[in-house]
């Protein structure tokens, strides 16, 4: 037996709906994931990091930089020219092993020597560092986050 014609119609009429139904599901678990990708500290440390989320900071004389200044790419990453970098990258291979700076002890990062670094410009072997180096007002899950984030880089 074969289906009406007015069956037919209906049928071919709720098509167009299941596939808004399913555009619209596809949406929302997008929605979800950017949600839930934005509260983990390591994609909020990429956030910080790259400048797509604001970092407050200050040059050593107090002047405060706009906040496009302020991103931590502008300086640790290397040159759009793939030229030499003057400052340090900062991956995890810059957190995982302790150095000796200045000749002094070995040290290294943990979270809370990178965001006094942050905010005050002291080293973990509390030597300031140059003052090209902005200081940050960063709250502390911002910091525990940009700290997460550089730490794991590649």
């Amino acid at each position: 037996m074969r289906p009406s014609a007015a069956a037919f119609g209906a049928e071919a009429a709720s098509a167009p709906r299941r596939r808004f139904a399913v555009a619209a599901l596809v949406v929302v678990a997008l929605a979800a994931a950017a949600v839930l990708a934005w509260r983990s500290p390591i994609a909020r440390g990429y956030m910080l990091f790259h400048g797509h989320a604001a970092l407050e900071a200050k040059i050593f004389s107090g002047v405060a930089l706009p906040v496009s200044a302020s991103a931590c790419v502008n300086c640790h990453e290397g040159a759009a020219s793939g030229g030499p970098r003057a400052i340090a990258r900062l991956d995890r291979t810059t957190f995982s092993a302790p150095r000796t700076p200045r000749g002094g002890a070995p040290v290294s990062y943990d979270e809370a020597s990178f965001c006094r670094l942050m905010r005050e410009g002291v080293d973990p072997a509390s030597v300031m560092v140059s003052r090209l180096m902005p200081r940050f007002d960063v709250s502390d899950a911002d910091c525990a986050a940009l700290f997460a984030y550089v730490s794991r880089r590649p």
